[in-house]
């Protein structure tokens, strides 16, 4: 039953290709009948097996050594196959678009599933591991892990980890895909890895998440205006909250890649600094409750920008939030659905409840959305909190996963640990003279203040707090880094 593959790699061989019901009686199904540790197990059990927390697309934040259009990227014919998994600019590129496109297409259709096939890492010196083997599949399981979806995954078990889940038949596993649209391609790459497990595609032309050569290029098309500027993130800032602001924006360059700095910006909205600005001070908690609605305007209505309140820190990348961006929706937030639980925050300033409480602390703006461009200056001097906080200004909203914005009082303890934005909504050290022994979490806050005691470019001088702290293998610092360190190691004590 294999195929002529001569145009392919050697050790790539088709065993099947068309459509489902044309599998019956071949040798392939058979194979899937004799081989007893197949299995159907949903994504959350597999991702267990080995921490994806911690794992970076392709070892890397998905960022890394990126090239925007800006700095030459091509977008000519061959942008699908040019530079696949070269390491060059188009493939950096490709694979950013590959994930936005892919992101945003599983959450409004049935995702194909991926293949798992897991192994056994033996170590030298460390903990012998098992290790899951993705393919096809490695973008979807990035995508599943974003977006925290629990998809079913085809999985080839050979050391029965996953015991509870009966063993799958090849119909089982056709079923998870879309009947209406399946072409199958069941082919062959063995390796020691992958144990000689079968690959299932779908090659239909109109599968879903799986057509490359189709969609992504007119995906790459829509959104170029989204990703050809820098990326601008604009923090909150209030003179009277004293540095947490500089947390905030600490705890989002820890988890940046420096040489990434030349596609983005952090900006402070300091609502002093914003020309042309009289807006009258009253019925604010914040110096920013308003001026966070002028984050399109201050990106002159180009690509895409982050506003995040400054009680926010962050323990992952914030620029994983841009994948959820619908090009089609002016703005993606956490779509909280709150019950009124206080009438007062911080220092007993009044808290304004409204509808959609919360979903503008942590906003991505398509800055050239027509909606957002109904955010000039005079619309945020004048219009109400009600038409800016309540969204009154669009219906295209798009939706972040509930793990950016964990909101302190309002969400469950049990996941601050598993969440990527932790916001102190109600307060915290940084406002003076406040009583903060109600406040949660407060010790997971502290641990990211430490970092930037000295603002947010001079905690990186002490080259490895670790290291300074070890007591037998010293490092050598400067006199400034000296008085860093020591002042750290006060503030600690």
């Amino acid at each position: 039953m294999i195929y002529n593959t001569d145009p392919l790699p050697l050790h790539y061989h088709i065993l099947y290709k068309g459509e489902p019901a044309g599998v019956k009686g071949t040798r392939i199904e058979q194979y899937y009948s004799d081989y007893k540790h197949i299995r159907i197990v949903p994504f959350s059990a597999v991702a267990a097996v080995k921490d994806l927390k911690s794992e970076k697309l392709f070892g890397k934040d998905i960022y890394d050594y990126t090239c925007r259009l800006s700095d030459g990227q091509t977008t000519d014919e061959n942008f699908v196959s040019a530079g696949y998994l070269d390491g060059s600019a188009n493939s950096m590129y490709r694979r950013i678009i590959k994930m936005h496109w892919l992101i945003n297409s599983i959450s409004k259709e049935k995702c194909e599933p991926i293949t798992v096939s897991m192994s056994f890492n033996i170590h030298e010196h460390d903990e012998n591991t098992f290790q899951q083997n993705v393919h096809p599949g490695s973008f979807r399981k990035h995508a599943f892990k974003m977006a925290d979806r629990d998809d079913d995954c085809i999985v080839f078990d050979p050391f029965c980890i996953f015991p509870d889940y009966p063993k799958a038949s090849l119909s089982d596993i056709i079923s998870l895909y879309d009947t209406d649209n399946t072409i199958l391609e069941i082919a062959l790459m063995p390796s020691e890895r992958d144990m000689n497990t079968p690959q299932i595609l779908n090659m239909h032309q109109n599968a879903k998440n799986t057509n490359m050569s189709k969609n992504l290029k007119v995906w790459e098309e829509k959104t170029r205006h989204m990703w050809d500027k820098p990326i601008n993130i604009f923090i909150g800032y209030d003179s009277t909250h004293k540095d947490a602001t500089y947390v905030c924006h600490n705890s989002i360059q820890d988890n940046i890649s420096p040489h990434l700095n030349k596609f983005l910006k952090i900006h402070h909205i300091d609502v002093t600094k914003i020309h042309g600005w009289t807006r009258e001070y009253a019925n604010q908690s914040t110096e920013f409750t308003y001026t966070r609605f002028l984050v399109p305007y201050l990106s002159n209505y180009e690509g895409m920008s982050i506003f995040v309140d400054d009680d926010f820190i962050f323990t992952e990348n914030i620029l994983s939030t841009l994948f959820f961006m619908d090009p089609d929706c002016a703005v993606a937030c956490v779509k909280h659905n709150f019950e009124h639980k206080y009438d007062t925050k911080f220092t007993n300033t009044k808290d304004i409840w409204y509808d959609k409480k919360l979903w503008s602390s942590l906003m991505v703006f398509n800055n050239s959305h027509p909606d957002c461009q109904k955010l000039t200056l005079d619309t945020v001097m004048t219009e109400s909190g009600k038409y800016l906080h309540g969204f009154e200004w669009t219906d295209a909203i798009a939706e972040l996963p509930k793990k950016w914005n964990w909101c302190e009082g309002y969400s469950d303890l049990n996941e601050i640990h598993s969440s990527f934005g932790l916001h102190f909504t109600r307060g915290g050290p940084w406002i003076d003279d406040m009583d903060t022994t109600d406040i949660e979490g407060l010790d997971v806050y502290d641990s990211y203040k430490i970092f930037g005691h000295e603002g947010f470019d001079k905690w990186r001088t002490v080259c490895d707090l670790r290291n300074y702290y070890d007591l037998d293998n010293p490092i050598e610092i400067t006199n400034d880094e000296s008085r860093i360190c020591q002042e750290i190691n006060r503030d600690i004590r």
